[in-house]
């Protein structure tokens, strides 16, 4: 682009991001469509405000640009080189845009202040930031991340830092800012390999929370790398930070821009110096943290020296966790663990001997009851929830601190116990197996049980590692998440305003069922019978039983399929089904029961099958020959007596079945009631505890941990004949009826059931990232579903309109 006019009007409105301003101008200039509305307007605002020095004509030019256009200018006669010159190279594009800014940055007095900040407890804490978000896939929370945000808290306290300073008519002037406007540099790799650094910035920074704050900066990161930052994006930046740190610069006095107040920089994260030939055994044994140089460069026309100083000193106590800092952070990120906190560390290796094995010993203990309390109460943190609408509260035996132990100690290394680890493993290692089994997507209740033998089997399943799912056995549940999404989805188009009582919101069912039914024949299973009440029954009785949905559709019609004329009198979702699955070159008999409007009433008919099938084989090991399975709502399991009545005559001669798999479709809610209003106890299925039976947890939406779930309580019951219970968290989708408008009565937790995107759709995306499926795989998936629903749908009104049809047809005369 050859008009300094423009050159220099750029350079003003967009300081460092001018050369890729510059990059879209010369776009523009070329098709005015390549670029977005906001741009095109401004640089037609822009050539308009041309001098008419033959630089630009009026009238409609050969590139279709309407009013004031640009005509390349003349070039300049190449500049003869002397002296040796020949090695010299002009300064173009970006290139050059830099060197005019940092000569414009010296119109603005400056000066720096510097600051060391450990960052062993930032480390920590963004560790277990990053694995709770793995968890969910998530993007990683980067160290920026955390040290921007305590920029932007402390500039709550120094809110004189975000001023700016203008020349006016009267003279100098200080402009007060309630928004900061962060800029965040981006570093920019083109396609010829060259790279550039560009700044937007994230608009009223301060006024967002953590996760909002997180969400904006991935996203002008994303579209700064992809070329898709708009106008918006560079106006009106008051603070911004750069991290010259990520390629080893241990600290920088970046130049500050025109406009701005301050701009920090952030250097690489390392020991210091002198300690970066030690071991790391001997730097955790020392109690020696890492450190990042963090300095602020600052207009000194309206910012002090003092003033600079003590917002770094403010920083520098945020990020050692001054005011709640990392309590904020997780609370904003449903982290359901509490953050580590700073302390001063206490070394047994540094103190004399006596007092050395005291200490060490106390600590030895402390690690020994920590890992007790996690197998006890580790649950109750657990990611349960997948509406996470339920702070999670927090639990000083689940505490570090509770033992003695800091930070410090989480490098060193401590006997395990009966953890199934290394006998010295660091502290670290010893919480992170704790969480992984039990704060995860599951939570387990087992220490309640007597037998000791019953509680070392779960513990060391709970404990031990995790064989991966085979990938026919996840594709196949996919298939199922579908089937049963799409069912629910199908029935709420063709037959709107019919009450079916949906399982949307808990569509884990369908998958869980379906391959319990195939494990179930691995462990010798010959006939399974289950029994539930309606919430999800179609669905179950669809796509677990057998090839139900042309009856099931015929009954929408308003009809009775001439299969099943047993489904005349009741309604639709009471109708039991009897089907036969092949597995393996066997035939197992499905059975599920009918059952009335009155919940758990079901539960005992169950049993009593059971219990007269297993008599009737008449040999030794019929308890592992017919399998009960019961299917509860999570308020009638804790409300209706009759459950407990159940279970308590479950291990008793004269009714036992050899366990019953109990599964809890738990909605969080009871027809209108929460949870908090409709029992005294932490869980709907603390009920099953007087029987001692473990209780798996099981958040919703994370299949595959019902799958290895559903396993082993299948092994469970199969080793001690005893019940088991899956408690299988979601929610539900539409009201207790598909009638009914349940935001009346909880509008804070259907604000979040509207934004959560359903199981089927976070686990596709879990498989398409894996590689396992393509997103168009996935869409053929969904279509054949959907063709096969139809296609059940055009044979049930066949069905339907042929017996209306002979209904109408007069009967004989005798």
């Amino acid at each position: 682009m050859q008009h300094p006019e423009l050159t220099e009007q750029l350079s003003q409105d967009f300081g460092s991001n001018a050369s890729y301003v510059e990059q879209l101008l010369d776009r523009y200039l070329s098709a005015p469509d390549l670029v977005d509305e906001s741009w095109a307007h401004y640089f037609a605002e822009l050539m308009a405000k041309l001098p008419a020095n033959g630089h630009h004509t009026n009238g409609q030019a050969k590139n279709g640009l309407a009013g004031n256009s640009v005509v390349p200018a003349k070039p300049k006669p190449a500049i003869a080189l002397t002296n040796g010159a020949e090695n010299q190279e002009l300064l173009r594009g970006g290139a050059k845009k830099t060197a005019e800014n940092m000569v414009q940055s010296l119109t603005v007095p400056t000066a720096t202040s510097v600051r060391m900040v450990p960052v062993k407890l930032l480390d920590e804490n963004r560790r277990v930031i990053n694995d709770h978000r793995t968890r969910q896939g998530l993007s990683k929370v980067s160290y920026t991340h955390l040290i921007a945000w305590a920029v932007i808290r402390a500039l709550d306290k120094f809110p004189q830092m975000n001023d700016g300073f203008f020349e006016t008519a009267e003279g100098p002037s200080r402009r007060k800012r309630s928004d900061v406007n962060f800029g965040v540099a981006v570093d920019v790799e083109r396609k010829d390999g060259s790279r550039s650094l560009l700044v937007p910035n994230i608009k009223a920074s301060n006024k967002k929370t953590f996760r909002a704050f997180l969400q904006a900066y991935d996203d002008a990161v994303k579209r700064a790398r992809t070329g898709k930052l708009e106008l918006s994006d560079f106006e009106g930046t008051t603070v911004s930070l750069t991290n010259p740190g990520t390629i080893g610069t241990v600290g920088s006095v970046p130049r500050l821009m025109a406009g701005q107040s301050m701009i920090v920089a952030t250097g690489a994260i390392e020991y210091p110096a002198e300690y970066q030939s030690m071991m790391p055994e001997a730097l955790s044994q020392v109690g020696i943290s890492k450190v990042v140089q963090i300095s602020n460069t600052y207009d000194h026309r309206i910012i002090q020296g003092a003033e600079s100083g003590a917002m770094l000193e403010r920083v520098h106590k945020l990020l050692l966790g001054a005011d709640r800092f990392y309590e904020g952070m997780f609370s904003d990120l449903e982290i359901p663990v509490r953050p580590f906190h700073a302390a001063q560390d206490t070394n047994p290796a540094l103190l004399p001997l006596e007092a050395r094995e005291r200490l060490q010993m106390r600590k030895q203990a402390g690690v020994l009851d920590m890992i007790n309390a996690y197998r006890v109460r580790g649950h109750l943190i657990a990611d349960l929830d997948p509406l996470h609408a339920v702070a999670v509260s927090y639990n000083a035996e689940l505490d570090i601190e509770t033992y003695g132990l800091t930070i410090w100690d989480l490098d060193r290394e401590f006997d395990p116990g009966t953890l199934i680890i290394p006998e010295a493993s660091t502290l670290r290692k010893i919480i992170e197996t704790l969480r992984r089994a039990y704060c995860g997507t599951v939570g387990v209740e087992y220490r309640h049980i007597q037998s000791r033998e019953e509680k070392l089997w779960v513990q060391k399943r709970a404990e031990g590692q995790r064989e991966p799912i085979p990938v026919e056995i996840r594709k196949h549940i996919l298939w199922k998440l579908i089937s049963a999404e799409q069912f629910e989805k199908f029935l709420h188009t063709n037959y709107l305003g019919q009450k079916r009582f949906s399982i949307e919101g808990s569509e884990t069912l369908v998958p869980l069922l379906d391959q319990l039914i195939e494990r179930a024949v691995d462990l010798g299973v010959g006939e399974i019978v289950f029994g539930m009440t309606h919430r999800g029954r179609l669905n179950v009785i669809a796509n677990v039983l057998g090839h139900f949905c042309e009856r099931i559709f015929t009954a929408f019609e308003g009809s009775v399929h001439p299969n099943f004329p047993g489904d005349e009198g009741d309604v639709k979702y009471h109708q039991g089904a009897e089907g036969v699955r092949e597995i393996g070159g066997k035939k197992i008999p499905l059975t599920l029961a009918n059952n009335p409007s009155h919940l758990e009433s079901v539960d005992p008919v169950i049993e009593g099958m059971v219990r007269a099938k297993q008599d009737a084989l008449a040999v030794n090991n019929a308890w592992d020959k017919i399998l009960p399975i019961l299917i509860h709502g999570d308020a009638a399991f804790a409300g209706q007596g009759i459950v407990m009545e159940t279970l308590n005559l479950s291990q008793l001669e004269g009714y036992r079945v050899g366990g019953t798999v109990h599964i809890v479709v738990n909605n969080q809610i009871g027809f209108t009631t929460s949870p908090e209003f409709g029992r005294s106890t932490v869980y709907s299925t603390d009920i099953a505890r007087l029987t001692q039976s473990p209780i798996f947890h099981v958040n919703g939406d994370d299949p595959d941990a019902a799958y290895r779930i559903m396993i082993l309580a299948l092994e469970y019951r199969a080793k001690f004949h005893k019940d088991v219970v899956i408690d299988l968290i979601g929610f539900r989708r539409l009201g207790h009826n598909e009638t009914d408008e349940p935001s009346y009565t909880q509008p804070l937790m259907y604000s979040r059931v509207k934004s959560h995107p359903g199981v089927r759709d976070i686990y596709a995306k879990r498989l398409v990232k894996e590689g396992i499926y393509s997103g168009e795989e996935v869409n053929g998936l969904i279509e054949e579903r959907k063709r096969r629903y139809t296609d059940a749908m055009t044979r049930a009104k066949q069905v339907a309109a042929s017996q209306k049809k002979a209904e109408t047809v007069p009967m004989p005369k005798k």
